[in-house]
């Protein structure tokens, strides 16, 4: 694990700041999350892990004009005391070389009602990862969600984590990114084993340009 120097931290959050007066993005049709929503800060009893992820789609679900999302990486950082950073979990896809992401990284989730209320998802078809970078082209499912996450870490009670994410956002589709609790590494996907902590404001098109997303669990 690294730790990154405060002054280091204290550069990121200010260019973060100034790219989130660009890029924040009206929210998208049917969407549940309007703005940054904290549900649970801290590890709950009988859980152990924490994992990032993000979720992108079309702001209307009608609308097929070209818009895609190129994710560089996924990190989680955990907050020390003296505000300094260490990162905890990354994915940065640089192992990576699939035609489609993987099924186990990520899925197409049903938007109306959003996320359907349970696990049923198909894989992302409509992405690519090459060269470090995923790939994903939203417009080509429109009435989808698109859903992919890091990988679960053992959680400490009490830590303050943040996610961190560089991105570029092209055309009429928004993206945002989250932390779910999980109560173990083996655990099935349901409302009992997973407990959302946040879910962040939504950001859109970024003008051609990677922006680096970072958003602390506790504001």
């Amino acid at each position: 694990m690294i730790t990154l120097v405060y002054f280091f931290t204290t550069l990121i959050i200010l260019s973060i700041s100034i790219s989130e007066n660009l890029v924040l993005a009206q929210v998208p049709q049917g969407a549940v999350t309007k703005e940054y929503d904290l549900d649970n800060p801290y590890l709950p009893q009988g859980f152990r892990c924490g994992i990032s992820w993000a979720q992108a789609t079309m702001l209307d679900s009608n609308d097929t004009s070209n818009s895609k999302v190129i994710i560089d990486y996924i990190i989680v950082y955990q907050i020390n005391k003296d505000g300094s950073l260490t990162e905890i979990d990354r994915e940065d896809y640089d192992e990576d070389s699939e035609e489609q992401l993987s099924e186990y990284k990520g899925g197409l989730y049903t938007r109306s009602p959003w996320y359907g209320g349970n696990d049923d998802h198909t894989p992302i078809y409509a992405s690519m990862v090459r060269n470090g970078l995923l790939t994903m082209q939203i417009s080509d499912y429109p009435r989808r969600i698109f859903h992919f996450w890091g990988h679960k870490f053992e959680a400490e009670p009490y830590a303050n984590y943040a996610v961190g994410m560089r991105c570029k956002i092209i055309g009429a589709c928004a993206l945002s990114v989250g932390f779910d609790w999980w109560r173990d590494f083996d655990s099935k996907p349901s409302r009992s084993n997973i407990s959302q902590a946040f879910c962040s404001r939504w950001y859109g098109d970024t003008q051609g340009q990677f922006i680096t997303i970072f958003e602390k669990i506790k504001q």
